[in-house]
């Protein structure tokens, strides 16, 4: 019969793999970012999608220190309401980004 109290024999061989894939994963998003800087060549806005707390912003952050002279971020869970009136009255969000005197803009909502 199964011992109720044992913990399973396979978990501690799950959470390294887990943790392997996950730097796998950032990776390839970083590898994307590049991609995109490289093609892009500052024409272009990029818009990052995706779960709560999956990392987004601190990849695009890492992404920005690494790869850019100056980078522009606006957390809007931080922002001052003079900063949020103000970007609200931009008719164009994806030219305010483009025409911005530094390389990168990130917005996080």
């Amino acid at each position: 019969m199964r011992n109720p109290n044992k913990k399973p024999i396979f978990a501690p061989k799950i959470r390294p793999f887990l943790i392997n894939m996950e730097r796998i994963f950032k990776r390839k998003l970083y590898d994307r970012l590049l991609e995109w800087k490289r093609v892009q060549n500052g024409k272009s806005a990029i818009l990052i999608e995706g779960a709560r707390r999956v990392g987004k912003s601190t990849l695009v952050e890492q992404f920005a220190k690494n790869e850019y002279e100056s980078y522009i971020l606006i957390d809007f869970n931080e922002a001052s309401d003079e900063v949020r009136e103000v970007v609200s009255k931009v008719p164009d969000t994806a030219s305010f980004c483009l025409n911005t005197s530094s390389s990168i803009v990130m917005v996080h909502f």
